[in-house]
């Protein structure tokens, strides 16, 4: 059973940036003896809003968006069983924006693993805004797993920020 702060939250979007994310996550709560939280966080995007060019769009209905946020981390839990037989998964759908969920997860967690776009030479050295606003804020250490850069010529790197608090130390 997963205790407070011995997990590795991952946060999945369908995308093979979360793909990786939780790849990653799961050997390294292998390697912790702990278990992964999969969340997907669907926040308050879809609420009743006016596009210019649009008009009023319809609001799609909150037991639908449930739905497709529990069915991928369903999918992210299927395929972490897949490669991790051994480690405990749970899942959840979470109605908050993603930065938010995110930061509330890093509470209990030992570390909050996100994918990344994989913007390809100049765009992969940037972060996402959930990944930055993330990295920046978390109560634990954030790891953003990125695919391979865009150029041949790059090299793999890992990148460290530290502060001066103690948490950094």
């Amino acid at each position: 059973m997963m205790s407070e702060r011995n997990r590795v939250v991952v946060g999945v979007d369908g995308s093979p940036g979360a793909e990786a994310a939780v790849a990653w996550a799961l050997r390294e709560a292998r390697s912790m003896h702990c278990g992964v939280h999969l969340i997907h966080a669907y926040g308050d995007a879809y609420t009743d809003r006016a596009i210019e060019i649009y008009g009023q769009l319809p609001v799609p209905e909150l037991s639908r968006v449930r739905s497709a946020a529990l069915g991928i981390v369903e999918r992210a839990a299927d395929r972490a069983h897949e490669l991790a037989p051994d480690v405990e998964v749970r899942i959840g759908a979470v109605g908050a924006p993603p930065v938010r969920a995110l930061l509330a997860e890093a509470e209990h967690a030992s570390r909050v693993v996100l994918g990344s776009r994989g913007l390809k030479a100049f765009g992969s050295a940037m972060l996402g805004s959930v990944g930055g606003a993330v990295a920046a804020r978390a109560s634990c250490p954030v790891v953003v797993v990125r695919g391979p850069a865009g150029m041949a010529e790059e090299r793999p790197a890992v990148v460290v920020g530290v502060d001066a608090s103690t948490k950094s130390a």
